[in-house]
């Protein structure tokens, strides 16, 4: 299954709000399109939020994630997160050290 590995470096104090945004809105929506959601997890020394989203479908990976945001983001435009958020990697060839001792996950 493709999988990409989401890395996300979130503004101190924050934190609550983008995992709530994310149970609430980005996972939903993204199993509804046909991907795995793995995670997710917390790497709270790091104020960093992980997770993992997989596709295992008929579409390639980048067809899927293109159908994904055309129904996300339709006529309303992009795809809404919290100020204080933004990616660090979305590289899925991309490495780096995520120390699985340091993690929690994002809600029990």
């Amino acid at each position: 299954m493709p999988a990409e590995l989401r890395i996300y470096q979130i503004a101190a104090g924050l934190m609550e709000e983008f995992v709530s945004l994310f149970d609430d809105e980005v996972a939903p929506a993204r199993r509804a399109n046909g991907f795995e959601v793995i995670g997710p997890w917390i790497q709270e020394d790091e104020n960093q939020f992980v997770w993992i989203a997989g596709y295992d479908g008929e579409l390639s990976w980048d067809e899927a994630v293109q159908r994904y945001y055309e129904r996300v983001a339709g006529a309303t435009g992009p795809v809404p997160g919290p100020d204080g958020a933004h990616r660090v990697r979305r590289d899925p060839n991309a490495r780096q050290e995520v120390r699985p001792e340091r993690l929690r996950r994002a809600r029990p």
